[in-house]
């Protein structure tokens, strides 16, 4: 009797088991395969990237920047690209406080840029904020296979995957 028990409980649990197995988790969406960028109008559109903070060291001094909203466009006829979206960088350790001044100073050289716009300045906590609205960029032909390199998209077109470069971490685009 005892043997029966253990065996049909040993059956339920099986069969709880198979249950769990095959369900639906609620996933539809399939696993991406990559391929890198090797033309130009694959790339045609508008990616966003919804926010993303990355950190890395320079001379000491470590930075920490925070982009929210950011997308490219991409005019794969005119190879064109242009940027919007927000860039808090924080700057903090080493010797920021004597390298600020500095840094500061060329933040104005940055303001000129079309499509760029410093705000934010704190000299306490060693940040500001970069607003690109429309920063518009034009590649040549030398620019372009550089371009395309950093690239790649995901099999159905609707994903890109860069590294970024100065930490090496994974950003993707997600296509609009």
């Amino acid at each position: 009797m005892i043997k029966n028990a253990i065996f049909g409980l040993l059956i339920i649990l099986l069969v709880i088991g198979m249950l769990f197995v095959g369900c639906d988790n609620g996933s539809t969406e399939e696993e991406d395969v990559w391929s890198y960028v090797t033309s130009f109008s694959q790339l045609n559109g508008t990616w966003k990237l919804t926010s993303y903070t990355t950190t890395y060291s320079m001379e000491d001094v470590n930075v920490t920047v925070k982009y929210t909203n950011a997308t490219i466009t991409i005019n794969s006829t005119n190879k064109t690209i242009s940027q919007s979206g927000t860039a808090i960088h924080t700057y903090s350790g080493g010797n920021i406080a004597d390298l600020w001044p500095a840094l500061k100073n060329s933040l104005s050289y940055m303001n000129q840029w079309e499509g760029v716009t410093i705000s934010n300045i704190n000299d306490s906590n060693y940040s500001f904020t970069m607003n690109m609205n429309n920063l518009i960029m034009t590649l040549d032909d030398d620019d372009n296979d550089d371009f395309l390199t950093q690239f790649q998209i995901n099999q159905n077109g609707t994903k890109l995957k860069k590294s970024d470069e100065m930490t090496g971490e994974v950003v993707i685009y997600i296509k609009q």
